[in-house]
């Protein structure tokens, strides 16, 4: 997990000033996520509010570049973990294209029962099953992952910031925050709610170390 840089807040400061596009809306969003939350280092999140057979996610645009408008779409994608750390990618959904802009939503609608999920502004669906990655780009083709492994420079391009407390009205509400990054400053940024990170096998296997740490101590204090 890392807290992102100030370093990392003025770049994405200036393209933001560099595209003109509600600069103080934005500046104000990315300012709370960098004296207010940590980078959560997750690749992947799963919905949380599965109370029947069907579960709703609404994604925010908050920003995109000019220059990605009409070439970058965002969107999910299915995936399998593969024992080599690495995961393979399945099937895929559009949630944005190029034709969208800045202050549009979109609703992801899941049958638990089907395992599918369809995108109430198209109308179109794909099988993806309660957990899934994001992507911003032509898929297949050029586009970036939230999965490292799967980006062609095998480079980390997504900043997934779990906001969950609700407690900053700038993030509109919105579970997780992903900030989309290259060498130039922020490219794009999306809000989804009712939805939570999924924590790294790594990230898991210290937890379970911990725990079990904390389990043998009590034992031994208690004996």
């Amino acid at each position: 997990m890392k807290k992102i840089t100030k370093i990392f807040l003025l770049s994405m400061v200036i393209a933001i000033f560099l595209a003109g596009n509600a600069m103080a809306t934005v500046t104000d969003i990315i300012t709370v996520l960098a004296d207010n939350y940590i980078d959560s280092g997750a690749e992947a999140v799963g919905l949380t509010d599965m109370d029947g057979t069907t579960d709703d996610a609404t994604a925010f645009l908050f920003f995109e570049f000019p220059d990605i408008e009409t070439t970058d779409p965002f969107g999910i994608y299915d995936y399998t973990d593969n024992l080599d750390g690495t995961v393979t990618m399945g099937n895929y959904l559009e949630v944005f294209d190029g034709a969208d802009a800045p202050g549009d939503s979109a609703t992801l609608r899941w049958n638990l029962i089907a395992g599918t999920v369809t995108n109430q502004g198209t109308g179109v669906s794909a099988v993806i099953d309660d957990t899934f990655g994001f992507y911003m780009g032509v898929v297949p083709g050029l586009a970036w992952f939230s999965h490292t492994s799967l980006n062609v420079d095998d480079l980390d391009h997504l900043a997934l910031f779990d906001t969950s407390d609700n407690s900053h009205g700038e993030l509109g509400g919105s579970d997780v925050m992903l900030v989309w990054h290259n060498e130039g400053g922020l490219t794009m940024l999306v809000g989804v709610t009712d939805v939570a990170p999924i924590p790294e096998p790594g990230t898991l296997m210290l937890l379970g170390s911990g725990l079990a740490g904390v389990g043998f101590y009590t034992r031994r204090r208690k004996k």
